[in-house]
């Protein structure tokens, strides 16, 4: 696809990607995504890291990581409710998988001899490691099933609207990623060493995993300054233009003296302070202009 194309492609609405109904297009708006363009924008909030497999020896509480081990027992409890529990070992350590909400095809595929795969975060019950409701993912018969190759990205959403939907469709905008403008003049990506802007985004969108997590969650990552410079260029841009617009658009001038001002203030329970008498200076030179304040 030329660049023109893509160009097109990106400021096209959500509507004309695959997929993407009247529904779909409601909760995107929701967002503020209305063209292809703004799901390249639309950055994650925070990032997971499934680009390696953890020793369940090794693991502690509040960590959100990848292990993989064999299904040791599955058992149905009842204790204040209704669970199932997945015992599971890597020979480093054992973990316990926990599940309130379950089916008998996930009892069946969780079964003793199986190897899993699963992603949650860590608990610690009883000195023991544990999840709730992990993602997981059978393996058996399957050698070296490969892990990620960068940290996996967390969107804001809205209501119905799941993260793989999200994602899917930021994968197909990022494919005419490099198709962007560069709006910064070269002389500032120079002075400040910015990132190109198709770089910064797809970095942002599928971080590599040396790239350092707390970086980006603090915000400070060159990325992410990149694109915040812009937006406050932005914003100034905007701001400008709005107050060029203010000044095309006439106004009636109040130049006449005005008898009954001066009677306003002498009848006030108080006298203007100086910076009030200042302030009302500005108002009465506003007024004797042709625009609008």
């Amino acid at each position: 696809m030329n660049k023109s194309n893509a160009i097109s492609l990106l400021q096209q609405p959500v509507s004309a990607l695959k997929g993407v109904g009247d529904k779909v297009a409601e909760k995107l708006e929701r967002l503020g995504i209305l063209q292809v363009a703004d799901l390249l924008f639309h950055l994650p909030l925070r990032y997971q890291d499934r680009t390696r497999i953890y020793p369940i020896g090794s693991i502690r509480a509040g960590q959100e990581i990848l292990v993989e081990a064999d299904i040791e027992n599955t058992e149905v409890v009842t204790r204040s409710r209704r669970m199932m529990l997945c015992h599971i070992s890597d020979g480093s350590g054992a973990m316990t998988l926990r599940f309130f909400h379950f089916s008998n095809a996930q009892k069946q595929s969780l079964r003793k001899g199986s190897r899993v795969r699963c992603f949650g975060e860590v608990r610690q019950v009883s000195f023991k490691p544990e999840m709730i409701h992990p993602e997981y993912k059978i393996i058996n018969g399957i050698s070296s099933t490969p892990v990620d190759n960068t940290l996996t990205p967390t969107y804001p959403s809205t209501e119905g609207l799941q993260q793989r939907s999200l994602l899917r469709l930021i994968n197909i905008a990022m494919e005419h990623v490099t198709e962007l403008p560069e709006l910064l003049p070269t002389t500032v990506v120079d002075k400040y060493r910015f990132m190109p802007l198709a770089d910064s985004l797809k970095l942002l969108h599928f971080p590599p995993p040396e790239l350092a997590t707390k970086q980006l969650l603090d915000g400070k990552h060159p990325a992410q300054q990149r694109l915040a410079f812009e937006e406050l260029i932005a914003h100034q841009l905007g701001v400008q233009l709005a107050r060029q617009e203010i000044k095309q658009v006439s106004a009636p001038v109040m130049a006449e003296d005005n008898r009954l001002f001066p009677q306003l203030l002498d009848n006030l329970p108080f006298s203007p302070t100086d910076a009030q008498s200042r302030v009302i200076k500005e108002i009465e030179s506003d007024l004797q202009q042709n625009s609008p304040m």
